[in-house]
């Protein structure tokens, strides 16, 4: 991270500039090596999984229980942690992230990445609405379009069963999402946000 970094007192954020990003208070003080910074927010079984990758290097991580209002309302547990880490150790942590997110995408590209996506094809009304949606031509390719876009994933995940008993699996490239039943490699849908 650069030198000039500030930290928000209400927030946990570390930021480059004298405002925070979040809300918006001014005049932040310059960050100090022990300020807990938020790092992310997760799942609290992801965090239960994962933690070990944090205390093999050790990385001091503090969690803050959150979520719905729902579950505070009837004092259920609540599903999600903050994790927080000292600034100091900031850049290891998001590296470990990076490389948690590295390995899943690979998991799921072994699993879910068509080796042939020669096969994918893309029903007529859905690359109807696609072209629409991407601003592309009428005769443009949606199927070419979205093998490049399954091609190049960044992300991939998967979503709920059909009633077939297929998966979907969603691919994300660019800002664009295509979702695929997994055992036809038929397209579902391609969403932009």
């Amino acid at each position: 991270m650069g030198e000039n970094m500030y930290f928000c007192e209400n927030c946990h954020l570390p930021t480059e500039t004298e405002r925070c990003p979040r809300c918006k208070r001014k005049n932040l003080r310059p960050i100090a090596p022990q300020d807990m910074c938020e790092l992310t927010e997760c799942h609290q079984q992801w965090y239960e999984l994962e933690k070990h990758r944090f205390k093999a290097l050790s990385i001091p991580v503090v969690t803050l229980p959150v979520g719905s209002g729902f579950n505070t309302m009837f004092a259920l547990p609540l599903e999600n942690y903050r994790l927080y880490v000292p600034w100091e150790r900031f850049d290891d942590a998001v590296e470990v992230l990076e490389q948690i997110q590295r390995e899943r995408l690979e998991r799921l590209r072994s699993a879910y990445l068509p080796e042939d996506t020669a096969r994918l094809t893309v029903p007529e009304k859905i690359a109807k609405r696609a072209r629409r949606k991407l601003k592309m031509g009428k005769d443009a390719d949606v199927a070419a379009y979205c093998r490049q876009v399954v091609s190049s994933a960044q992300d991939i995940f998967t979503g709920a069963d059909l009633p077939s008993g297929h998966k979907t699996v969603c691919f994300s490239a660019d800002g664009v999402y295509v979702w695929l039943d997994a055992s036809t490699l038929e397209v579902l849908s391609v969403s932009v946000p």
